[in-house]
């Protein structure tokens, strides 16, 4: 009964950590876009083209978060970021992640705008760009992808921009586990996983390369969380809450 209610005490405090942001489009603050995918159109000769989004502290206490942004695909043009009045010009299309270099605070139940976009400048732009919330310990706490067409109707990617890592594609299954897990990278990359208990201890941390199946037949019935990390990238990419049962 103890284990039975610690494991519920745990999944509540995991649940409550990653529900304290609210990601939602200006015009429609009832919609909550959490963990989805926007699109925003616009024209080449628009000055800019962005995405009119808010984020909320849902919490009941004061927080700071900071902001990751990764290049999921995009064509070779500027991209730019505002957090309520501070706004972020990165001048290197081929920079693949960036982080938004001041935090933002918020109080309880507070807003703050939230607006990325591109600079056309006359050009035909597709881009995906995903845009990771990060707590105060740089773990992600929530995400929002958000596509741009920008004089165009669709993106048709070569196989070389197909394999562009996308955290969407990252699977661990199956789950309940018995005796093993796989973990899937959704293509030719590498990272590792680490692996911890309801108590924070890690049990296992391994290597990966695009897909490896893992053996946890010695470990004990209970919760796990399974981090992954993509590349040698010390900031986590996903957590997911995995169940060992025999």
């Amino acid at each position: 009964m103890k284990q039975l209610l610690l494991s519920i005490f745990l999944i509540l405090a995991y649940q409550s950590v990653y529900s304290q942001v609210e990601i939602y489009h200006e015009s429609d603050p009832s919609t909550l876009l959490n963990g989805q995918e926007i699109l925003v159109t616009g024209n080449p000769s628009d000055l800019q083209v962005k995405a009119l989004l808010f984020l909320r502290n849902a919490s009941s206490n004061f927080q700071e978060f900071k902001v990751r942004r990764e290049r999921i695909f995009a064509t070779s043009n500027e991209d730019f970021l505002c957090i309520g009045e501070l706004c972020l010009e990165n001048s290197n299309p081929a920079l693949v992640s960036y982080q938004f270099p001041v935090p933002f605070q918020l109080d309880a139940g507070q807003s703050s705008q939230f607006e990325p976009g591109f600079f056309p400048d006359n050009q035909n732009i597709c881009g995906v760009l995903k845009y990771y919330i990060l707590d105060d310990k740089d773990t992600p706490v929530d995400s929002v992808q958000v596509k741009f067409l920008i004089g165009v109707e669709n993106c048709n990617l070569n196989v070389a921009e197909q394999n562009v890592f996308d955290v969407n594609k990252v699977k661990l299954f199956p789950n309940p586990a018995k005796n093993s897990v796989t973990v899937d990278l959704g293509g030719d990359f590498q990272g590792h996983v680490v692996l911890q208990d309801a108590l924070g201890k890690v049990v296992l941390d391994s290597k990966l390369f695009n897909r490896k199946t893992l053996d946890v037949s010695s470990l004990q019935n209970g919760l796990y969380f399974a981090t992954i990390y993509h590349g040698s990238s010390k900031d986590a990419v996903f957590t997911k809450r995995l169940i060992v049962k025999k």
